[in-house]
């Protein structure tokens, strides 16, 4: 048996907000483009805790983990953590 599901009164005002483009879209696209759940959270004037509940609700987790691992792979392939300092840094000994 398939989970329904049904959106909630602020999925559908932030659809109507957005020319009802779907949530699940304007979710996917802020991960994209801000890379963390607080921040695509943030963009689309809900919590972290709000985004984390609709992502499993309407079946997103699988994707934004993808997302996410992408991201870890092409920063990983450039050389940099998430401080900046890449394999290429110079040492001042």
């Amino acid at each position: 048996m398939s989970r329904r599901q049904s959106k909630t009164l602020l999925m559908l005002l932030i659809e109507r907000d957005h020319h009802d483009v779907p949530i699940a879209t304007l979710m996917v696209q802020a991960f994209e483009k801000h890379g963390t759940e607080r921040a695509a959270a943030q963009s689309l004037g809900i919590t972290q805790q709000a985004f984390n509940v609709w992502k499993y609700r309407l079946g997103l987790a699988e994707t934004i983990d993808k997302i996410r691992q992408a991201r870890l792979l092409g920063d990983r392939d450039r050389g940099s953590d998430r401080y900046g300092k890449g394999k290429h840094r110079r040492s001042h000994a």
